[in-house]
């Protein structure tokens, strides 16, 4: 091997490594940290690479951590080389659930038994109200509920048990947005699906004569499509505004699924402005709900306190009790997220308070109503002991009298 020239050795190193590496910072022993400092730590099992440094703050240092342009083609080719050659530029990285944890795989069997028994609980009991005579407004709006968390549980829950078993974790910029889309829309349709609930409940306890008059069939059909309105046209909003940030390297989202907050701290422009827009749009979405719920209950608990008979107190707090037990899994984790700052937890505990909402709450929603409610027990009886081909008889001809002349007077 021949020896450099002089000439040669004398010509200043202008490779993307020695940027910003003064002779001080050489005698320092570098204060910046080198390429192979970064990948010695991320195969040692920091997600980042980066040691103590923040994971939001990634990317946004100036000058660019490193030493080395962020674009740089020998960073990124570096970089791909650990996460696998099958991943495309545009594409987001899953750091997955709980990156820390040891026994992830547990977990994951867990969550897929969740979703299970979420998909199964849920279907019979969109089945019970559809082919059995619970045809009355709160059980159509209870069958409303359980679709929009079958769509919510399998947003998030295939993809993720799916990655784990393939060992990948890269999704397409594309297949984020719908994902976030879908998330949202579900999310913000529940809250206003479960205030509307709450006002069915208060019509029927203080208001039983005027009941079938208020919650006719036309106002029935406008209770349930108006949440799935406001809930995707908020949604729509949100994704394509979040989606078309400019994004800066390396694409790593901090989560298990394209959780709208872990997509902003990826951006490379400040988002401090539309974070507090996420803000005021979770108070309309959270706390008016709430208010609106409270006040309901307020007037509820009002009316069956006067109640004279015994029998009526009981069945109209069984009906109450098990819509307030949903609204607390439901706006309990979403108190947690629009009251306490990121700052002041984790990024495990918001995949915590992820899990809660995404796979808890749509799992024991149909427990609940099922063992606190009288004539859904009685219905799953009715079902089981007709059989179901009957059922989808009753089933037709009721749609047939009551749905088909409503739709014929609109048009």
């Amino acid at each position: 091997m021949t020896a450099e020239s002089p000439t040669k050795r004398a010509e200043p190193d202008s490779s993307p490594a020695s940027v910003g590496e003064t002779d001080e910072g050489r005698e320092s022993g570098s204060k910046s940290p080198s390429l192979s400092g970064y990948l010695d730590r991320k195969g040692a099992g920091d997600p980042t690479g980066k040691g103590d440094t923040d994971l939001a703050s990634w990317g946004h240092s100036d000058p660019p951590m490193f030493g080395l342009n962020p674009n740089s083609n020998y960073l990124n080719t570096n970089i791909d080389v650990k996460r696998g050659n099958d991943t495309s530029t545009t594409d987001f990285i899953f750091l997955g659930l709980f990156p820390d944890m040891g026994h992830i795989s547990y977990l994951t069997y867990v969550i897929l038994l969740s979703y299970i028994i979420a998909i199964f609980g849920n279907t019979i009991l969109i089945l019970l109200i559809w082919l059995d005579s619970l045809h009355t407004p709160m059980y159509l709006l209870l069958s409303q509920l359980s679709v929009m968390d079958l769509i919510l549980i399998s947003t998030t829950v295939p993809k993720m048990v799916t990655d784990f078993w393939m060992d990948r974790k890269n999704i397409s910029q594309v297949s984020c947005g719908i994902q976030m889309l879908f998330y949202i829309a579900i999310t913000g349709s529940e809250s206003i699906l479960l205030t509307l609930m709450s006002y069915d409940r208060y019509v029927a306890v203080c208001n039983p004569l005027r009941y079938s008059v208020i919650m006719n069939s036309r106002i029935c059909l406008h209770m349930a499509t108006f949440p799935c309105v406001m809930g995707f046209l908020n949604s729509l909003v949100h994704t394509v505004f979040t989606m078309h940030l400019p994004v800066c390297d390396p694409r790593d989202i901090y989560h298990f699924f394209c959780e709208i907050l872990a997509i902003l701290n990826l951006s490379c422009d400040d988002t401090s402005v539309y974070e507090m827009i996420l803000f005021v749009t979770g108070i309309a979405f959270i706390l008016i709900p709430f208010g609106l719920i409270l006040a309901s209950y307020s007037l509820i608990f009002l009316s069956v306190f006067h109640m004279k008979s015994q029998k009526g107190k009981n069945k109209s707090l069984a009906t109450c009790s098990s819509h307030l037990t949903v609204v607390s899994l439901y706006l309990g984790s979403g108190f947690f997220v629009l009251m306490v700052l990121p700052t002041m937890y984790s990024a495990e505990e918001s995949q915590a308070v992820s899990l809660f909402y995404n796979i808890l709450t749509p799992m024991l929603n149909p427990i609940i109503y099922s063992l606190r409610n009288k004539e859904v027990v009685g219905a799953l009886r009715k079902v089981l002991a007709v059989g179901i081909g009957s059922q989808i008889k009753e089933y037709i001809s009721f749609v047939t009298i009551h749905f088909i002349p409503v739709f014929c007077k609109q048009g």
